[in-house]
């Protein structure tokens, strides 16, 4: 297991604070871990951090853009910059697909693998008008 992961305060997909039954804030371990870095990371636009000026991904500046060609190679080509990005994903691992896409609202299946293993986690994620959303988030069981 990596040394970057580890735990942090558990969020749910509409960025909501957790709480576990004993009433504390629940803890998230390991992939769960680096799939809320990953979302965070593509909702975020580089410049946005001012203490981590290129931290994020590009897709933002793609919203209002028309279905074409163009922009659906950008799109994906600015999620696999995130991901690669990423220390903790595995560069060969990343699949990126295009599952809807319109000026208003852009989704994709995102698959990765942590880095040194071979279990495949996926997101379908999308950027819509009023901000990114998250459709489902785990790991895929073979």
């Amino acid at each position: 297991m990596s040394t970057f992961l580890a735990r942090d305060i558990a969020f749910a997909a509409d960025g909501d604070l957790l709480v576990a039954p004993t009433g504390d804030l629940q803890i998230a371990h390991d992939e769960d871990v680096l799939r809320q870095d990953i979302l965070d990371r593509l909702a975020t636009l580089p410049g946005e951090l001012p203490a981590h000026p290129t931290w994020g991904c590009r897709i933002k500046s793609l919203l209002g853009a028309p279905d074409t060609p163009r922009t659906r190679m950008l799109a994906k080509r600015y999620l696999r910059e995130a991901l690669e990005d990423e220390p903790r994903v595995e560069d060969a691992s990343i699949l990126i697909q295009q599952i809807g896409f319109t000026a208003e609202e852009k989704v994709f299946r995102i698959r990765f693998a942590l880095a040194g293993q071979d279990r495949l986690q996926e997101l379908v994620w999308g950027l819509g008008l009023k901000g990114p959303f998250v459709v489902s988030q785990g790991e895929i069981v073979a």
